[in-house]
């Protein structure tokens, strides 16, 4: 590691269980984020200061004024631009030993595997079901780990699947709920927690520090001040992964 490396993650470097190991594994990683939205852009700020090698952000969305409450990686000047192009200058200007692709597209089923690529793993910051639901299958089926995060109102949730290890998203969620409405009311907190979680599960999947959220998920309620952790099985009638 260069001198510059070892200054700009030295409290990384200092932290019990954290070496420089850990933070080569980080560099040599490949993540792709899904989603960069609340969520996806605290994910992608957190990953890019914590020095992950090359990440891969897909999101067809421009910036509106309407995302800024908790989306603080654009500006009012941003609005009507590309999101992952804006993100994407921001990150490099963060931290250029990062590589950024930005994909300005939508995720379907029939361009999963050309946007996503080869990765070591996968993290959402979307803000439907039925796109998590594909990431989770995508995921599954070629044995990638997959960090799910959201958040609604004042509460959110995190889980990690390690496919043909722990449950899946369908396990958990053999229904969709009704994400039909355009928009929801959501607390510019609450996504930003939710982002931190899905950061830290990508730290610990791609470097061994920590036992990431497997057959774990992880709920909070920032207004309420509650907090837990609900144990999660896999389900050997999953439609997903029960055959995995």
């Amino acid at each position: 590691m260069s001198s510059e490396g070892e200054l700009r993650y030295e409290r990384h470097l200092i932290l019990e269980g954290f070496d420089s190991g850990r933070q080569r594994a980080l560099s040599e990683s490949t993540v792709s984020l899904v989603g960069c939205g609340g969520v996806g852009t605290t994910v992608a700020v957190l990953l890019a200061g914590a020095g992950i090698g090359r990440l891969r952000i897909v999101d067809d969305d421009i910036v509106e004024v309407s995302n800024l409450n908790r989306q603080f990686m654009y500006t009012a000047n941003d609005a009507g631009e590309s999101k992952v192009e804006v993100l994407a200058r921001r990150l490099v200007a963060l931290n250029p030993a990062v590589e950024v692709t930005a994909i300005p597209r939508r995720l379907t089923p029939d361009n999963a595997s050309s946007l996503l690529g080869s990765c070591d793993a996968i993290v959402e910051g979307v803000d439907n079901f039925p796109t998590r639901r594909l990431l989770n299958e995508y995921a599954v089926h070629n044995r990638l780990p997959y960090v799910h995060a959201s958040a609604q109102g004042s509460q959110g949730e995190a889980m990690t699947v390690i496919p043909g290890v722990s449950a899946c998203l369908e396990c958990v969620f053999p229904k969709l709920p009704d994400t039909s409405r355009s928009s929801f009311p959501i607390l510019s907190m609450a996504v930003s927690v939710a982002g931190a979680y899905a950061a830290s599960e990508v730290v610990k999947l791609v470097s061994g520090y920590g036992a990431p959220l497997a057959d774990r998920l992880c709920i909070y309620d920032l207004r309420n001040n509650v907090s837990r952790i609900v144990a999660v099985q896999r389900r050997g009638d999953c439609l997903v992964c029960g055959s995995v």
